[in-house]
């Protein structure tokens, strides 16, 4: 989502872009622009993990992007410098290509595509949801999703910056299926999530 955020931003939807100046392969040909987003998205992740840990949870591990990256894929990159090198230069994300259509005037990404609509109700929703119980400003992922969730005409996020929208049921959403912070930051892990408790 970052990524694509970075390219298409400030994007009213329809307008054609000129092909020549748009990235194909998604990670490889990433613009600055989405490597600042890809970065600011990153420290917020970290900071969701900082907030579960600081909640109770056990584990210890780094999740920053760079360190996730290369523990799955370190002979693949020829760059590790940063988080920025290390998805460019990834010779294992080189085959994903942004999906574009021809219209009149040029090309514009394919919104129909789970790079739009999947990335939101499975992904950073789900984190925000966990963001929201452990107190983490999150200034990134919403942004990425009040601009996502127009192109694909859904409602997650309202622009209070609840999880209520109107479309919310769609989502992977902890807190609306029973799971507090208590469980999961492995206090509960041996119980039943309190919705299932509520209903029994």
């Amino acid at each position: 989502p970052p990524i694509l955020y970075g390219l298409f931003k400030d994007w009213d939807g329809k307008s054609p872009f000129d092909p020549k100046d748009l990235p194909v392969a998604i990670y490889a040909e990433m613009t600055d622009a989405s490597a600042e987003a890809t970065c600011a998205l990153d420290v917020e992740l970290v900071a969701i993990t900082d907030g579960l840990k600081a909640a109770g949870w056990k584990n210890k591990d780094d999740f920053t992007f760079k360190t996730c990256v290369c523990e799955n894929y370190l002979d693949q990159i020829s760059d590790h410098t940063d988080t920025v090198t290390c998805i460019r230069t990834n010779a294992a994300f080189a085959k994903h290509k942004i999906p574009y259509q021809q219209v009149e005037g040029g090309v514009v990404p394919v919104i129909a595509h789970k790079f739009f609509e999947t990335d939101l109700p499975f992904g950073l929703v789900t984190f925000k949801d966990i963001a929201l119980m452990c107190n983490v400003e999150t200034p990134m992922i919403d942004a990425i999703i009040l601009w996502n969730q127009k192109l694909i005409e859904k409602e997650y996020l309202t622009e209070a910056g609840t999880l209520e929208g109107a479309n919310i049921d769609e989502c992977i959403v902890p807190s609306r299926m029973g799971f507090d912070l208590d469980y999961l930051t492995g206090g509960g892990a041996s119980a039943e999530p309190a919705a299932k408790k509520m209903k029994a």
